[in-house]
């Protein structure tokens, strides 16, 4: 019989490192609302004529799917990432990620994060310090 000496895996997932904030993405989320009110208006008009049926009519739970995809790809916050675990997702710059076989290597400044806290407070108008976040997410 032979025996597999090493790492062995057969997940899908990878660990990150991300500066930023913590965001309810769960529906009825006031963060989802607050999120909102920061966008220009005319990513506002966009999200809500996807959001309005065929009778016209505004649908609230298209509206939070259409805020969640626009999150997701990245086209609400420039140069801002996206990160869902779980239970839980994340906007911020991500510093480093892992797959099964470790950690990148990345080297920061503690400065240099700071001034990353700093822009992604500005891009998303919180007045609330970033935070750094560590976790595996499925991949």
């Amino acid at each position: 019989m032979k025996q597999r000496k090493g790492f062995v895996s057969n997940s899908s997932s990878s660990s990150f490192v991300i500066i930023g904030y913590e965001v309810d993405m769960k529906r009825g989320s006031t963060e989802l609302e607050d999120l909102a009110q920061h966008l220009a208006p005319e990513k506002m008009t966009k999200l809500k004529e996807l959001a309005t049926n065929k009778s016209g009519e505004f649908d609230v739970d298209s509206f939070e799917d259409e805020m969640y995809e626009a999150i997701c790809s990245g086209e609400l916050f420039k140069g801002v990432d996206f990160i869902r675990d779980d239970s839980v997702a994340y906007l911020g710059k991500e510093i480093c990620q892992a797959e099964d076989w470790g950690l990148e290597y990345t080297e920061n400044t503690i400065r240099e994060l700071m001034i990353q806290g700093e822009e992604i407070q500005g891009v998303l108008k919180r007045t609330d310090s970033a935070s750094i976040f560590t976790g595996t997410r499925a991949t």
